[in-house]
C-alpha cells in the first residue's frame, strides 16, 4: 500500500475519538484521495467530491450520495438545511464524513465553512482534503483557532525515493532512479508503471498516451489555483531548463522584476519552486546569490519535455516527446539523481546536523554538484552519470574545486561523497583506500544503501 504511514496515522486519529476534524493537504496527485479511499473501506460515511459548481447543482449532487445509503434522506435546497440534517445523521449513525478538494466548495460558497464548523462540534470525524497550500493554510487557520482540541491537519507528501524504491522492490536501481523521475513519488502516476516495459514504453504507452493525458496534465488543474496561468506556467517551462537569478528570469520573460516577484512567490507557497543557495551560505534567506528552481521532480519532466512540445500531443506525434528525452537523457537523469542524493544526504547518520545542503556555485563559473554543512563540518558530494570511469584525474578537479568554496568559520571536519555510474578506476580506489572520509558509490551501490 502507497503511504502506509500516513494511513496508519490517519487511522490512530480517528481511533482516539477525541478529534473530529482533520485536515488532509498536498499537492495535487500525491494519493489524498487514495488515502481516504483505503480509510473508508471498514466504515459508514459519506464522501462528498466538492467541484466547481454552482450550490443548487452541487446540493442535489450531493444528497444523490446520502440517498444512496439513506433514502428517506429528505431533499433540501441549500448548504443552511443540507449540512445540519448530514450532520444530524452522522452524529446518530457515528459515520465520516469526506469533503475533497474542499477549496472548490468553499470558492463558490464562502458560507459553507461557518455552517460546517457549527455543525462539526461534537460530531463524528470529518475530513477536509486539499491541494492548495495556501487554502490549506486558511482552513487550518479558521478551524484550529475555532476548536483547537477538535482539530488536527495531516500533509501528504509525494513519496521520497527511499518509499518509491521500497514499494517496487523488483525495480533495477536505474529504473527506480528514472521512474521515480516520471512520477516525482506521486501516487496516481506510480500505479501506472509497467515493469516489465522499459523506460520509454512506459513514458509513450502509460504516461503520454491520448488515455492517459487528461489525468497526467498539471496544467489542467493548476488552472484552478492562478488567475494568470501563462505567467506561472512561463516561468516554470523557463525553470525546467534554467536555474536563474529572479532578475534573468524577468529578462527571459521580459518582465519588470517588481512584477515577477509576487508570481514567484505564490510558486514557492505552492510547493512548485524553491529557492536555492550556495551550499556554503551563512544567512540563507538574505544572500543575493540565490537561484530558482523547480523543486518538484515531477513538474521538472512534465514542463521540460511533454509541455515543451504540446504539438505533439495534440498531433498523437508522442514519438517527437520520447526523441526529445532521449537526446536529454543525461540532464533528465542529472537532476534526478542530484534530487536523490539531497534526500539521502538530509537523513545521513552523520555527527553533524546539515544547516544548508545544496550545490554550489560562484561568478568564476566553479560549481560542486553538492555542499551539506553545519559550518563546522562539511560534505562534498560529486555526482557522474556518463559512460567514463572516474579516475584521478577527475578525482583532482573535484579537490581542485573545493578549494576555491568558501567558509567565513574554520572547517574543522570534510567528508566527500563521490558516486559514479562506470566506477572507479583501480588507481583511485587504491589511494583513498585508507581515507575514511571519502566514500566511493557507483550508482547501484548508491541504490542499495538507501
Amino acid at each position: 500500500m502507497i503511504h502506509k504511514e500516513e494511513f496508519q496515522i490517519l487511522q490512530d486519529i480517528y481511533q482516539e475519538k477525541s478529534l473530529t476534524m482533520l485536515l488532509l493537504y498536498g499537492q495535487p496527485g500525491c494519493g489524498k484521495t487514495y488515502l481516504v479511499r483505503q480509510f473508508m473501506k471498514d466504515k459508514k460515511g459519506f464522501y462528498f467530491k466538492c467541484l466547481s459548481q454552482h450550490y443548487p447543482v452541487q446540493v442535489s449532487r450531493f444528497i444523490r450520495v446520502v440517498q444512496r445509503q439513506y433514502p428517506e434522506f429528505e431533499s433540501v435546497n441549500n448548504w443552511e438545511e443540507f449540512i445540519p440534517k448530514v450532520y444530524d445523521l452522522a452524529k446518530k449513525e457515528n459515520l465520516v464524513v469526506i469533503w475533497d478538494d474542499f477549496p472548490f466548495l468553499y470558492k463558490i460558497t464562502q458560507d459553507v465553512l461557518t455552517v460546517i464548523e457549527k455543525n462539526s462540534v461534537d460530531s463524528p470525524f470529518t475530513v477536509f482534503v486539499t491541494s492548495s497550500f495556501p487554502q490549506a493554510n486558511f482552513v487550518d487557520f479558521r478551524f484550529s483557532t475555532f476548536s483547537k482540541k477538535n482539530f488536527t491537519s495531516l500533509q501528504i507528501k509525494p513519496l521520497s525515493f527511499k518509499e518509491f524504491k521500497n514499494y517496487y522492490k523488483d525495480l533495477k536501481p536505474i529504473q527506480a532512479i528514472e521512474f521515480y523521475g516520471i512520477t516525482g513519488g506521486v501516487a496516481r502516476f506510480m500505479e501506472w508503471i509497467d515493469p516489465k516495459m522499459d523506460f520509454y514504453e512506459n513514458i509513450k504507452e502509460n504516461f503520454i498516451s491520448e488515455k492517459r493525458l487528461p489525468f497526467y496534465d498539471p496544467t489542467s488543474i493548476l488552472r484552478y489555483e492562478f488567475h494568470e496561468p501563462s505567467t506561472y506556467y512561463s516561468i516554470i517551462q523557463v525553470l525546467a531548463y534554467h536555474q536563474l537569478k529572479i532578475g534573468d528570469l524577468s529578462h527571459k520573460l521580459n518582465l519588470q522584476t517588481h512584477n515577477l516577484t509576487s508570481f514567484v512567490d505564490r510558486l514557492r507557497e505552492m510547493k512548485m519552486i524553491s529557492r536555492m543557495v550556495p551550499g556554503n551560505s551563512t544567512n540563507p534567506k538574505v544572500t543575493r546569490k540565490s537561484r530558482y528552481m523547480i523543486s518538484d521532480v515531477f513538474l521538472y519532466f512534465w514542463f521540460r519535455y511533454v509541455y515543451y512540445d504540446p504539438e505533439a500531443i495534440f498531433t498523437l506525434n508522442t514519438d517527437i516527446i520520447i526523441e526529445h528525452i532521449k537526446e536529454d537523457y543525461q540532464n533528465f537523469i542529472d537532476h534526478v539523481l542530484q534530487e536523490i542524493v539531497k534526500q539521502h544526504f538530509s537523513t545521513l547518520e552523520t555527527n553533524f546536523t546539515p544547516i544548508v545542503t545544496s550545490s554550489w556555485w560562484d561568478y568564476d563559473g566553479h560549481e560542486l554538484d553538492l555542499v551539506s554543512t553545519d559550518y563546522k563540518k562539511v560534505l562534498y558530494g560529486d555526482i557522474v552519470f556518463n559512460d567514463e570511469l572516474y579516475d584521478l584525474e577527475k578525482y583532482s578537479e573535484f579537490m581542485d574545486s573545493i578549494e576555491f568554496v568558501p567558509f567565513k568559520n574554520k572547517i574543522k571536519q570534510k567528508y566527500y561523497y563521490i558516486i559514479s555510474r562506470k566506477g572507479f578506476s583501480p588507481e583511485l580506489r587504491r589511494r583513498l583506500k585508507v581515507k575514511k572520509t571519502v566514500k566511493l558509490l557507483t550508482v547501484e551501490e548508491f541504490v542499495d544503501l538507501i
